[in-house]
């Protein structure tokens, strides 16, 4: 029974040690698996602020490279309109040059012809004077004619004269000949005036319209060059753009790489989650054996309870039997010790004194029979606590010395048994306290229960089996009264059995504490796994 009760101590030490290496173990990988998730959970963030960051930079890239391209196009378009303007510029530079040269041209003929015209008018005037004068000398020729016609008819002086007015008149034939040349060439002159003085007025327009042009050019010229400053400008800032696109090509290079190196971050950290969840499905399983173990555990620590409270019992029980044999002990060795001296003083006594000894042979034969009876009692409740005090206390018909010996081996016994009833109340104080850290949490649990359901198929068997012998403890189990049992004996029973319900009850309430903060540990392990 002892064996059997050290090792099941040792089993529920080593029970406990594994299930608090357990327990620690199963808190270090809840940890570790915490730590994983929040490290997982800020790369996942850096991951999706990277991406965030990656996302605004392409489509940043994309605005820049639409942009870029929108002004590339419009500086090709303008860089077109500008050499179209110059050459527009050119061409109408040219025009104005061959028109300025055109214009001087017909400006010096028209001049010329001024100069001309000009010079026409005296001409005419002349050549009216001249015609005025000869058609004078005519009209003095034919009066002076005809008064020498009348004088001279048919006289030599009048053919002189005649043919000097032939002479005269193929003069003046000539010279109204020329007049009338002079007065076509006067018109032709007046007509080719008109038409110079119109070309000029189409010239002069000609050249105000050239000059608005020329001012609308210059405008235009100012404005593309303007445009030209302005394009200048945004191609620098462009350009400008460009560098900071660079700046940005690096920066999206280096974070596609910070990327690549938080991706395989990811997968390090996605394998050891696997590893974790492995490890944790692995938790779970010795979890569930743990819970499995402690519930066995539970159930043998009921079971040692019990089995402790009916060793307390029988322990009690055989410390007031081993009072009780000290006692008979003693007073026994004391009627030994008397027994010897009368037999040493009837040794030396005469065979006259063989009567009185022979009867105080048969006195001390009844008291020893009567020692006898009391032994036989005192063996038959020993018999029911202790196997090794029944073999002792069976054989009490032998002689004195052998007596006396087996009761100083029933002393080595029970100092054996009071010290080993100290080194079991030592190892019940440390098995309370390791009960007293999970009493509480069976309190609820097992003032809920009734009384009856928490003892054992064990304990009841022994309850018969004591109730059956009879005695004190039967008094208790069964409805019959002892008659030995005396009120003060009933009080001190009542005593020791209200301590030993406390130390139970504490005992449960502090392992109902530890299962109910267990229980809570557990859910919320089990919730923070879910």
């Amino acid at each position: 029974m002892e064996g059997k009760i050290s090792a099941l101590k040792k089993q529920c030490d080593s029970a406990n040690k594994e299930k608090e290496g357990m327990v620690m173990r199963y808190a270090k990988n809840e940890k570790e698996l915490l730590d994983q998730k929040k490290a997982r959970e800020n790369l996942e963030k850096k991951v999706k602020e990277v991406t965030k960051d990656n996302e605004a930079l392409q489509a940043k890239l994309k605005a820049l490279g639409a942009e870029k391209a929108k002004v590339s196009q419009l500086l090709e378009t303008k860089n077109t309109e500008v050499s179209n303007a110059y050459k527009e510029i050119d061409k109408l530079k040219d025009d104005i040059n061959s028109r300025d040269i055109k214009i001087k041209w017909t400006q010096s003929k028209l001049k010329s012809e001024m100069e001309d015209h000009k010079e026409c008018p005296g001409m005419i005037e002349k050549l009216g004077q001249t015609v005025k004068l000869l058609e004078e000398e005519l009209d003095s020729l034919k009066k002076e004619n005809l008064t020498l016609q009348r004088q001279l008819d048919g006289s030599e002086v009048n053919k002189n004269i005649e043919s000097q007015l032939k002479e005269h008149q193929a003069k003046l034939i000539m010279e109204k000949h020329e007049r009338s040349e002079l007065e076509a060439k006067f018109k032709e002159l007046q007509s080719k005036q008109a038409s110079l003085v119109e070309e000029n007025e189409n010239l002069s327009s000609q050249v105000l319209s050239l000059e608005q042009e020329r001012l609308v050019a210059t405008k235009k010229v100012n404005s593309l060059k303007e445009e030209r400053t302005v394009l200048t400008d945004k191609l620098s800032q462009l350009q400008e753009n460009l560098k900071e696109m660079g700046h940005l090509k690096e920066q999206l290079k280096e974070e596609r790489e910070k990327l690549i190196l938080t991706s395989t971050e990811m997968e390090r950290l996605r394998k050891s989650n696997e590893d974790l969840a492995a490890d944790m499905s692995s938790c779970r399983h010795r979890e569930a054996e743990m819970l499995a173990f402690t519930q066995q555990l539970t159930v043998k620590n009921v079971q040692l309870q019990s089995e402790f409270s009916a060793v307390e019992e029988k322990a009690s029980e055989l410390e007031k039997e081993e009072v009780v044999l000290e006692q008979t002990s003693a007073s026994l060795k004391d009627e030994l010790e008397q027994v010897k001296a009368k037999l040493k003083e009837e040794q030396t006594k005469r065979h006259e004194e063989a009567r009185l000894l022979a009867r105080q042979v048969a006195e001390k034969t009844t008291k020893s029979l009567n020692l006898e009876a009391l032994l036989t009692d005192t063996q038959s409740e020993l018999n029911l606590l202790r196997q090794k005090h029944t073999t002792a206390l069976k054989v009490l018909d032998v002689p004195a010395h052998t007596l006396i010996e087996r009761i100083v081996k029933l002393q080595n016994d029970c100092a054996k048994q009071t010290e080993r009833i100290e080194f079991l109340e030592e190892h019940t104080a440390h098995l309370v306290k390791e009960l007293q850290k999970k009493s509480k949490l069976l309190q609820n649990y097992i003032m809920r229960e009734q009384t009856g359901a928490l003892t054992s198929k064990v304990m009841d068997r022994n309850k018969a089996e004591v109730s059956k012998h009879g005695g004190i403890m039967a008094s208790l189990y069964s409805t019959k009264p002892s008659e030995s049992m005396t009120l003060e004996l009933s009080m001190e029973i009542n005593r020791k059995l209200q301590a030993v319900l406390e130390d139970t009850l504490l005992k449960n309430i502090t392992l109902k504490e530890n299962l109910d903060t267990l229980g809570d540990e557990i859910a919320r392990l089990s919730h923070k796994k879910s």
